[in-house]
């Protein structure tokens, strides 16, 4: 099945809050899960409160998230969000984040909503940055062929059960 990357619209809640479920069961099974999470998953209410915010920053030109869909199952999601408030020195730069399905990935999905986000994102941001887990050697791999340099190291900021993991920090211009 062919897989299509679009805009987030208001429908898409219940899609994203599966990815968000998806996302926090593979943090529990595998302890080498490349991204940082809440210590508790999020509520379906307070997932609700922040899709409704990304929603209206998108609208507003603040913001850009893209969805990639398989059929009418939404299976990946990549947004970018100002570091800081309109008002700041920092709001040129976008934190970028994303996420593909474990059935979907190392089909050059992540890539593609990547790429997307950012030719969308040209007209909010200057800069777009992300955060990447240092036991993630793939996702790091993929973040620099497209362009992101590593420009900071937080050692042990990630504490999972008894292990630390480093953040590392990339940024590329738009």
């Amino acid at each position: 099945m062919s897989i299509r990357i679009r805009q987030v619209k208001s429908a898409d809640f219940e899609g994203v809050l599966g990815l968000n479920r998806q996302f926090y069961s593979e943090a529990s099974e595998n302890p080498n899960f490349g991204d940082d999470i809440y210590l508790k998953r999020p509520t379906k209410r307070r997932l609700k409160d922040w899709f409704g915010r990304v929603i209206k920053q998108r609208r507003a030109k603040e913001a850009t998230y893209m969805v990639a869909c398989s059929g009418k199952s939404i299976v990946g999601h990549c947004f970018i969000r100002p570091v800081d408030s309109p008002a700041s020195e920092r709001s040129h730069v976008g934190n970028l984040s994303v996420f593909v399905s474990r059935g979907f990935r190392n089909q050059h999905i992540g890539r593609n909503l990547i790429r997307n986000s950012l030719t969308d994102a040209k007209r909010k941001f200057d800069i777009a940055q992300i955060v990447v887990m240092g036991n993630n050697p793939g996702a790091r791999h993929l973040y620099r062929k497209l362009g992101f340099r590593k420009w900071g190291l937080a050692k042990g900021y990630v504490k999972r059960g008894r292990r630390y993991i480093d953040l590392e920090y990339m940024s590329r211009w738009i």
